[in-house]
């Protein structure tokens, strides 16, 4: 078995460890399958302990909440605080790696469904009149707004970006690109939704500044723009290391004996995969390749 073969068993194994469905048909090819496993590593929630910060403007939304969104919200808001599973609130969606959630691709921007568990038994809650968006960074949890449903183009108001920018510009100031910006037609809310159906990317004009990137980006094919790139480096990564070390099987062993006092005949390889990380190990002598 070589290497990039061992990776999929692990990506295989990863998919099916998240215990939401996920299955590998026999006429996914490999690209598909590890970019299905990033898309849902990219919408589920790390379970940890979160710092909470909360935008002026969902402050003022709380407020304006009946108490039984109150509770939930407050509910949320402990679980992210005790390293508790969030991933009930989420949509139900989530349970399919090929839906792709187009805010989070566009603007990195997470929702969760502001409702209470029904009992200890139902796993999902049900579906909200009230989202609460946030973005994630590191071990911070930034509420941005709480916003109806059912509102027109819930999932396309740049004014979520406007309230990152006015509550926490440093988040967006990685991602703000040097030109000056002479003119520009201002895109409405319904025509960021058309740009996105299409697969185009677009940046966000705050204070006569452009900023773009803060999410993967979407592709043509309505997928996450970075994934399938990423999927094949990875693959070609491993089949080149395989390649090298097989056309150089003899000066590797004969560097691994005068590092380790080894002496090896061939070259028994093995690939570790934890946290996103790969790490190919000669295996009789412990020597990381």
């Amino acid at each position: 078995m070589n290497l990039f073969e061992k990776y999929m068993n692990y990506v295989r194994k990863e998919l099916i460890s998240y215990k939401l469905g996920y299955t590998v048909k026999e006429n996914d090819t490999d690209i598909k399958i590890i970019t299905r496993l990033f898309n849902a590593k990219q919408r589920y929630i790390p379970k940890q302990k979160y710092i909470i910060k909360e935008s002026q403007e969902i402050k003022e939304s709380f407020k304006r909440l009946n108490k039984q969104y109150q509770e939930a919200f407050n509910e949320i808001k402990m679980m992210f605080s005790n390293a508790e599973e969030v991933r009930p609130y989420l949509s139900t969606r989530i349970k399919k790696t090929d839906y792709y959630d187009k805010l989070l691709l566009d603007w990195n921007i997470h929702h969760l469904h502001l409702n209470k568990k029904n009992s200890v038994t139902d796993y999902w809650v049900d579906r909200s009149d009230y989202l609460l968006l946030f973005i994630i960074e590191a071990n911070t949890v930034y509420f941005v707004d709480i916003e109806k449903h059912k509102e027109n183009n819930i999932f396309e108001q740049q004014k979520y970006l406007k309230v990152i920018y006015n509550n926490w510009s440093n988040i967006l100031e990685p991602y703000k690109k040097n030109c000056e910006i002479a003119s520009y037609t201002e895109l409405t809310d319904s025509g960021i939704k058309k740009l996105r159906e299409a697969g185009i990317n677009t940046p966000f004009i705050i204070d006569n500044k452009a900023y773009m990137g803060f999410g993967d980006g979407i592709s043509g094919a309505g997928t996450n723009f970075l994934h399938q790139g990423k999927a094949m480096r990875i693959k070609k990564y491993l089949t080149r290391i395989d390649e090298y070390c097989k056309l150089n099987e003899q000066k590797i062993c004969h560097k691994i004996y005068q590092e380790t006092n080894i002496k090896l005949e061939t070259l028994t390889l093995d690939l570790f995969y934890d946290n996103d990380e790969l790490r190919v190990i000669e295996t009789k002598s412990n020597c990381l390749i």
